[in-house]
């Protein structure tokens, strides 16, 4: 069974949007070749455009001419003012308004619901009712409990990309969310249970599309005895939390899978750094953007898809919840 996972990243999943389209020119359209589907937080809304058919060319010709409206930015052309006034900016409330992102998810999926997806689809949150459990929203609900599979596949976006300090928490159906990410932002692990489920005992086959990262900048040198000031100083202790956010799931199913499992990702050099992050959508960020997608593991991805091309395979039938209900 061939899963597509898809990581958050807020305004670098450009990278991961310009990877699904160079894969996309190799496989044909990605909804007929992965019958299950997710992504956590932009991720999220790249999987369910893969899930509604939605040609990852358009999707990323979306995100870079709508990314600048969801994250203005400042007068300064000096990436380190502008990194000093967005965090300015998010000390007393959200740096961000929602309705830029919703209006562009509007554009692209309309008022479909999860179950109206062509193939299986996931996407994570946190849910804050429920003292920050993980709910999973999904095109066929599997256990008591899931949100059912009429929930709005934009409010289920929503509810994933609602990251802390950037968007306000997502209220839907009666509970708050916030963003998936925080304990599944690389989602393969949960993907990873989840074809388990679908597909006992069928053999899983994975691409994992990561958004630049997996890999902090800690500047760790020299003094080491930090208290608050040094753990927030560089964004050491963010850059920390994302990469571990990712690594520990990417670990687990690296294991796992073995040469099943190819992952597509990049890391930014120093003088990149300065431009890309979570809400830096300037000409110089996205053209960081696409240039990284070059550093990939194509050759990776070859191999991977040498072995695991060809006809899409058929998925086991699974009895969900719902359909025992």
């Amino acid at each position: 069974m061939r899963v597509l996972a898809v990581s958050g990243g807020g305004a670098q999943g450009a990278l991961a949007a310009v990877a699904l389209e160079r894969v996309e020119a190799t496989t044909g359209p990605l909804a007929g070749v992965f019958p299950l589907v997710g992504g956590t937080s932009i991720g999220a809304a790249l999987a369910a455009g893969v899930a509604f058919g939605i040609p990852a060319a358009r999707m990323r010709a979306e995100l870079e001419a709508s990314a600048p409206a969801i994250f203005p930015a400042g007068p300064s052309r000096d990436p380190r003012w502008e990194k000093a006034r967005r965090l300015a900016q998010g000390m007393q409330r959200a740096r961000y308004r929602t309705a830029p992102w919703r209006a562009v998810l509007e554009r692209l999926l309309g008022g479909a619901c999860m179950g109206d997806a062509s193939i299986d689809l996931a996407i994570p949150a946190l849910d804050m009712t429920a003292g920050g459990k993980v709910v999973v929203f999904r095109r066929r609900p599997l256990s008591e409990g899931d949100p059912g599979s009429d929930v709005s596949v934009v409010e289920a976006i929503l509810a994933s990309s609602a990251a802390p300090t950037l968007f306000a928490p997502h209220r839907y159906r009666g509970r708050v969310y916030a963003d998936g990410g925080m304990a599944a932002n690389a989602p393969d692990a949960l993907l990873w249970a989840e074809a388990s489920r679908r597909a006992p005992g069928a053999r899983v086959a994975m691409l994992s599309v990561g958004t630049a990262l997996a890999h902090a900048d800690l500047r760790a040198e020299g003094d080491l005895d930090w208290g608050v000031a040094q753990w927030m100083r560089h964004g050491r202790l963010q850059g920390l939390g994302l990469a571990a956010g990712q690594n520990g799931p990417l670990e687990v199913v690296r294991t796992a899978l073995g040469t099943d499992h190819c992952r597509l990702d990049a890391v930014p050099r120093p003088h990149e750094r300065a431009w890309v992050g979570l809400d830096a959508a300037t000409p110089e960020a996205l053209g960081v953007l696409r240039a990284l997608q070059g550093r990939m593991d194509w050759d990776g991805f070859d191999r991977w898809w040498s072995v695991h091309g060809g006809r899409a395979p058929s998925v086991a039938p699974v009895k969900t919840y719902d359909e025992k209900a």
